[in-house]
């Protein structure tokens, strides 16, 4: 069994393809994974989350975005 090669990815190459994908993805240190579908109960569940966060920061220099905002985060 021969070992199966992961292709690497910029991360301006990732994002490029990211934009035109019917399917969202994460991007860690060059690799590309597919992210799960969501669900009904799941979508209410973000969706009441990102309500009582919003609410809970009100007034602070925060912002509160559903699981769709593409973020990067410097290590």
């Amino acid at each position: 069994m021969s070992a199966q090669t992961v292709p690497q990815f910029t991360h301006e190459e990732f994002l490029e393809h990211e934009v035109q994908s019917n399917f969202r993805h994460e991007y860690k240190q060059g690799r590309v994974e597919m992210m799960a579908g969501g669900s009904r109960n799941h979508s209410l569940l973000i969706t009441k989350a990102v309500r009582l966060l919003d609410i809970a920061l009100d007034g602070r220099d925060c912002e509160v975005h559903s699981e769709a905002m593409l973020v990067h985060i410097a290590s």
